[in-house]
């Protein structure tokens, strides 16, 4: 009846779990900033024997020395002998389960399915009907011709004489919501809300965007002034924040009386 381990975390604890052969404890936790680790402990030492940051959500372990973990940069399995990932599936960002052997990942999406991803290569599978999955962008170029899409960390354009879309560029994660203004691009990642300037749908998305704004994490919704100088986003716990297309003059906007707990309505 007496603790035989004490180790404190600065946020909250969002999973735990003992290796198969009890040995080891796995704790996942996230502070109030919205940055989450998965932190390893051996017997009764409360110094971590493994750090892995972004891995706040637990699925459990698949062998003695290899997790089920993952979080905003995608889920998949770590393995703590080499201190790396043996596979990621970088869509992947909420709950999910790993297959014992590690090669296989399941996950929810948004809608009514459940999807099946390879996790050494990250690809999905069985994905021959499910083109564009949660798509979160869908924007047409200013000569009628071409879309412009974005599904989970990739982009897309579609020449509307062709029969099918090619592969545009990538983004730093999975989109979770974007807006288009003025020849620019706003996207909220899991990770952070990203800007990409002189946007061009008929075009391929840059290799990196243009501005990443700092402490923008777990951003819901995105919007972008009309000449595309000022952005805003609002996150999940609610906080509404504005700041120049550039990330200066970053202020968050009052609302009092608003109830914004659900900020994509």
């Amino acid at each position: 009846g007496k603790p035989i381990l004490r180790a404190n975390h600065d946020g909250g604890i969002t999973g735990v779990a003992f290796s198969p052969n009890g040995k080891q404890l796995a704790v996942a936790s996230q502070t109030a900033a919205g940055d989450t680790v998965l932190r390893v402990y051996e017997g009764t030492d409360p110094k971590p024997v493994a750090d892995i940051p972004g891995a706040g959500v637990l699925s459990g372990w698949l062998s003695n020395t290899v997790i089920a973990c993952g979080g905003a940069g995608g889920s998949g399995a770590y393995d703590l002998t080499k201190k790396q990932w043996a596979g990621r599936v970088k869509e992947v960002t909420g709950p999910f389960a790993v297959s014992p052997d590690g090669t296989k990942l399941v996950s929810l999406g948004t809608g009514l399915r459940v999807r099946l991803w390879d996790v050494p290569t990250g690809q999905q599978l069985h994905a021959k009907d499910d083109t564009f999955p949660e798509p979160a962008l869908l924007s047409g170029a200013a000569d009628g011709r071409s879309l412009f899409l974005l599904a989970g960390a990739s982009a897309y354009r579609w020449d509307l004489r062709a029969p099918s879309a090619e592969p545009a560029g990538a983004l730093p994660g999975r989109a979770v919501a974007a807006t288009t203004a003025a020849d620019a691009l706003l996207v909220a990642t899991p990770d952070a809300v990203v800007l990409y300037a002189a946007f061009d749908p008929s075009k391929a998305l840059p290799a990196k965007p243009t501005h990443t704004f700092a402490d923008s994490a777990t951003a819901r919704a995105v919007a972008l002034a009309a000449n595309g100088k000022q952005v805003a986003w609002a996150t999940e716990a609610g906080k509404v924040f504005v700041a120049r297309a550039d990330g200066t003059d970053r202020r968050e906007v009052p609302h009092a009386g608003l109830d914004v707990a659900d900020p994509t309505e």
